[in-house]
């Protein structure tokens, strides 16, 4: 028996018999093939493919995700399936949305800071006390200063005050403890009212502002104490603090008593009041 291989795949091909009975009837010759004949191979398939359909499910098909078209499985490849995904209305909106996403704008405001020192102003920087006429003499002799005035830098705060033991020009004697003040030394003598006043090699400083605040009177130590000039009375005679705000300034005097005796004879002493802005 033959296959012979038709429009619609193969077919059984009539035996010798069924040829001469034919032929027979038919008036027609039909003459035995000698040809060599390949063997049966069975129906052909076609090769599988990677099939996208947009409209009614295909046979192949196993996935189907909403707003995407029909991906079957008897593919080709990955390259097929990226192929028809990037066809799809759904993710051609998906990176284009991403690469707009991406395109950041950046912007910045540049800033500068400005920072607060501070400081202060003495002047006079340098003055002359119990000097001329009117020498510092023993025991117990008083002097005052000129006019002195602070003036507070551009930020605000608070001032302090503090004085130094003074020292003799020679630098070859003792020099005088300053005594009395906060924190300070104590003076060692009493005078002829029962006053606490300097002893030997000691003396003893005030400051004090004649203008504004009449009634503060700092007794200074060598530690630093808060200037009560630089601050408004509570009361008459009671000042609090030492606030100072931007470029305020005041005055202030300083008054000095000496010590009863000296050790050092030398005719001149130095010493310093220092002022300090401070938070």
């Amino acid at each position: 028996m033959r296959l012979r291989p038709d429009s619609r795949g193969f077919r059984r091909s009539p035996s010798k018999a069924s040829g001469r009975s034919q032929a027979g009837s038919s008036g027609k010759h039909a003459r035995r093939s000698t040809r060599h004949q390949a063997p049966c191979r069975g129906p052909r398939t076609p090769p599988p493919e990677m099939m996208v359909s947009h409209g009614d499910p295909h046979p192949h098909c196993t996935t189907r995700l909403a707003g995407l078209p029909q991906i079957c499985k008897a593919g080709r490849g990955l390259a097929s399936l990226l192929a028809a995904l990037l066809a799809s209305p759904v993710v051609a909106a998906l990176w284009a949305s991403s690469a707009l996403a991406s395109a950041t704008s950046i912007s910045s405001v540049q800033e500068t800071l400005n920072v607060g020192v501070r400081s202060l102003t003495v002047g006079p920087s340098s003055v002359g006390m119990c000097s001329g006429a009117s020498p510092l003499t023993f025991p117990t002799g008083h002097c005052d200063s000129p006019q002195i005035t602070i003036t507070n830098g551009p930020v605000g705060g608070h001032i302090a005050v503090n004085g130094t033991s003074a020292v003799p020009s020679d630098k070859n004697g003792n020099d005088w403890t300053l005594c009395g003040g906060t924190g300070g030394a104590a003076c060692s003598a009493t005078d002829q009212f029962g006053q606490t006043v300097p002893g030997p090699d000691q003396y003893n400083e005030w400051d004090w502002a004649p203008n504004g605040a009449p009634h503060y009177v700092q007794v200074l130590s060598t530690s630093p104490q808060c200037d009560g000039a630089f601050d408004t009375p509570v009361t008459t005679n009671e000042f609090v603090g030492c606030r100072a705000s931007p470029g305020q300034a005041a005055d202030e005097t300083l008054h000095l008593i000496g010590p009863t005796q000296s050790e050092d004879q030398s005719p001149t002493f130095c010493t310093s009041v220092v002022w300090t802005a401070v938070p």
